[in-house]
């Protein structure tokens, strides 16, 4: 299973994956919508089920294509760092809740 922002992302992966003779799946998913999170994680739950491992490898390198001499921090504006500090803090966050929680709340209620 792999969960990208725009699914032509992981297009390469997920071909060398099947041609592993691999199983694939990519769902698009954007970290910065808490709805798109969930309803990512629907669709994984209803089509591969529920999560065993989560890998949070996102990353954001907005800033990397700043002029020469304008990278500096002064340089930076205040939304590139929000965003930044959201994939890195927030968004795991998001992604460990929507993933494990629903699972564990439904475990709990199988032992009921």
């Amino acid at each position: 299973m792999l969960t990208t922002r725009t699914a032509a992302n992981a297009g390469p992966l997920e071909i060398a994956i099947k041609e592993q003779d691999g199983e694939c799946m990519t769902v698009e998913l954007d970290l910065v919508s808490p709805e798109s999170i969930s309803n990512a994680f629907s669709r994984i739950r209803d089509e591969a089920g529920a999560p065993d491992v989560l890998v949070y490898n996102a990353g954001y390198l907005e800033g990397r294509d700043l002029p020469a001499g304008k990278e500096l921090l002064e340089h930076i504006p205040d939304e590139m760092f929000e965003t930044a500090q959201h994939i890195a803090s927030r968004g795991p966050f998001l992604v460990a809740k929507e993933g494990f929680c629903q699972e564990c709340e439904r475990r709990v209620k199988d032992l009921s």
